[in-house]
């Protein structure tokens, strides 16, 4: 089981303002700051870090599960608000990545250009 993902960013406080206002749909926020890191999360367990760096590569791609399709809508237009890129609106899907199972899913290019998914399963 992971218990958290640390992602190298080339900006931390443009990255942290990207990724609090998207990913605050999903009820995760700032836990911890620290120098050069941030520790995002819920009910104060980080999941995600960023922290500041000069290599931003190879790019990820992360997804966070949503409980609802409103959550997956609103993380899009928060991430793109906050100055992502869309990488594909939200729709149904069928994903190879989810086990082949049908979703409803968003995808966004953070700053640094690492892929970020929120999708909800559609049983």
């Amino acid at each position: 089981m992971i218990d958290h993902i640390t992602l190298n960013v080339g900006n931390l406080e443009k990255s942290k303002l990207f990724y609090l206002s998207a990913l605050a749909p999903l009820g995760l926020s700032a836990v911890q700051y620290l120098q050069n890191w941030t520790a995002i999360g819920k009910d104060n367990q980080p999941v995600l870090w960023i922290q500041q760096s000069t290599t931003t590569r190879p790019h990820l791609s992360l997804a966070f599960k949503a409980e609802s399709q409103r959550q997956v809508d609103e993380f899009h237009t928060a991430a793109i608000s906050a100055g992502g890129i869309s990488h594909g609106k939200p729709e149904n899907r069928q994903q190879e990545s989810h086990s082949n199972r049908l979703s409803y899913s968003a995808f966004v290019l953070d700053p640094d250009g690492h892929i970020i998914e929120v999708f909800k399963p559609l049983e």
